[in-house]
Formats: structure tokens, C-alpha cells, sequence
């Protein structure tokens, strides 16, 4: 959707939702197709509500995550196409990645990750599974490896990457199971204030590996995390490892599947916004390829990985 088309949009969904005289703001928009802007009156006052264009609210989710006793934004007047959503503001987890912060969030993502959703929740048949892996790797090779960086092989050799890929899929859909946010990291959380961070973007959760998002907070791309920080992430691997009968190497196995999948697929995103013109998220691919040598540290690196790797940027080259 063009922006003059959000914007228009936007303007005629104030307007179905009787909120008199507003100006939209556009706020920055992320990877997805939706669009948020902040309502401002004419005395320059914001509306206590942000308005999202795009699609229909996440009414479900808000309503499950709410019932963990979750922080989540309620959602106000809606259509199938727009919607009003608590506005708390533009920080996020990424603005202050504290050890506290992290501790709270992860309490919470344990009470939320082995409960189970209703029975009739729009996302209870939606997985994490080998079809989607395939797809977000496929798109890795596409539209990041052969579309932004350009990369030119041969026919054999990308046949050779694509099978590699599909393994990965294979590997990183392997495993234990549990529900997962999807898009776990510090621009889904955010922190208005002293409490725990506020999970939004949620209205793809759905079951998956156990490590998914363990595994997207360690290689998230929107922050730079300190050492202490990936340690304790990793922890948590441990921990949850032995909950579930695991023994260390599956449980480290298990893990660096799905957080090289995740990575892969977060760099094929990115290329495919770098691609279309949106710079802002040259910092994202710097990140993402910084965490290749993290993963590489933590364990031995699966093989499917092993033949992408030569095909990836130097991460100190591209940093330079």
C-alpha cells in the first residue's frame, strides 16, 4: 500500500470512527504491512488512542494474553481494515535492554508459553512448522543472498543452497513444542513505564519449536546486547531444556537450529526492505550478521548452516 494510500486511509478511518478534528502523524513504520499513526487534535493534544490501518485488531490474542494477566494495549473502536489501539508510547525494550527488564519479561513469557490457547482461537491450527521455515529460508536466498547483495552462483550451487535451506527447515521444526509469540524482540515490547514491557504485535502467536523465541530475543536485530545479557538468555535454554527431559547436547542442538533459521530469516526480511528503499534497516542487517559469529560460539554449527556461511558478509567488512 502506497503512503498517500495509508494515509488516506487513515484520514477516512478517523472519520467512520467520529473522532472530529484530527491530523494524522505517521509513525515510523516497521517491517509489516500495517501502519500507525498518532492522533493529534487542533491544539496539538494526542488522542489517548493510537489509529492502525492495515488490517482487522487482534482482538483474540489481546483477549488470551490479557487473561495470562499479560500487558497488553486494549483496543478500542474497530473495522476490518482499521482499528484503535492504547497509545503508550514510542519506548521500547531496545531503549533500555536492563537485566530487570529481561528478567520480567522472561517470567512472563514462561506463563505464556506452556499455556495452551481455547479451542476456538483463530491461531489454534497455525504452527511454526517445516512449510513456513521452508518459505521465510526461501525468501533468505531470494530476496537477501541474490537481491540485495547480488549475489551471482552458478545453477548447481543455488540448487545446492536451496537444499541446504530445506534442510534447515526440517532441523529447525524439529523438537519440542510450545505456544510462541513470532516476532519476539525489542520493538514488540514496549516499556511506558517501571513495570513489565507491553508484548505487542502479537496477533501471530501460535505453536512452534520450545527455543523460537528465546532464540529471536538472543539474535535480535533492533538492539546490541551485552554479554551478561546473551548468557542469561542462554541460560534459560539450559533451564528449559531440563524442564523438558532434554539432555544438554539436544537441548543445545534444538536451540541453535531454530536460532539460525530465525536468523536467516530476519536477514531475508531486511533484504527485502533494504531492497525496496528503506535504509533505516541497514542497522538491522549489521546486527544480524554480527550475531553469525555468537552462534557460531555457542556450539557446533549445524551442517545445513555450513554452506550458506561462505556466501554471507564479513560482519567487521561490512561494519567498516
Amino acid at each position: 500500500m502506497a503512503p498517500h494510500t495509508h494515509l488516506d486511509s487513515a484520514e477516512r478511518a478517523a472519520r467512520g470512527f467520529g473522532l472530529g478534528e484530527y491530523s494524522q502523524l505517521p509513525l515510523t513504520p516497521e517491517a509489516s504491512a500495517r501502519r500507525y499513526f498518532r492522533l493529534l487534535a487542533v491544539d496539538g493534544k494526542p488522542y489517548p488512542m493510537l489509529l492502525v490501518v492495515g488490517g482487522p485488531p487482534p482482538q483474540a490474542t489481546t483477549q488470551f494474553l490479557q487473561d495470562l494477566h499479560l500487558r497488553v494495549p486494549r483496543i478500542g473502536m474497530h473495522t476490518d481494515d482499521a482499528y484503535l489501539v492504547q497509545d503508550l508510547g514510542d519506548r521500547h525494550l531496545a531503549d533500555d535492554p536492563s537485566h530487570a527488564r529481561y528478567n520480567a519479561l522472561l517470567e512472563d513469557w514462561m506463563r505464556f508459553s506452556f499455556a495452551e490457547l481455547p479451542t476456538n482461537h483463530p491461531n489454534r491450527e497455525l504452527a511454526l512448522d517445516q512449510a513456513l521455515f521452508t518459505r521465510e529460508l526461501r525468501q533468505f536466498a531470494d530476496c537477501y543472498l541474490h537481491d540485495w547483495r547480488g549475489l551471482e552462483l552458478s545453477d548447481d550451487t543455488w540448487l545446492d543452497l536451496h537444499g541446504a535451506l530445506r534442510l534447515g527447515a526440517q532441523d529447525a521444526a524439529a523438537g519440542p513444542r510450545s505456544l510462541q509469540h513470532r516476532d519476539f524482540h525489542s520493538r514488540n515490547l514496549l516499556i511506558p513505564d517501571a513495570g513489565s514491557p507491553v508484548w505487542i504485535d502479537h496477533q501471530d502467536l501460535r505453536r512452534g519449536p520450545v527455543f523460537y523465541d528465546l532464540a529471536s530475543l538472543l539474535t535480535d536485530a533492533y538492539v546490541d546486547h551485552a554479554s551478561t545479557l546473551q548468557q542469561r538468555l542462554w541460560k534459560e535454554r539450559s533451564m528449559i531444556g531440563r524442564t523438558l527431559n532434554l539432555q544438554h547436547q539436544e537441548s543445545q542442538e534444538r536451540f541453535l537450529a531454530v536460532a539460525w533459521q530465525r536468523l536467516f530469516k530476519a536477514l531475508g526480511t531486511f533484504g527485502k526492505l533494504l531492497t525496496e528503499g528503506r535504509t533505516a534497516f541497514a542497522d538491522m542487517e549489521r546486527r544480524a550478521l554480527g550475531h553469525v559469529a555468537l552462534l557460531q560460539d555457542l556450539g557446533p554449527t549445524p551442517g545445513w548452516v555450513l554452506p550458506v556461511l561462505p556466501h554471507l558478509p564479513d560482519a567487521e567488512e561490512f561494519e567498516a
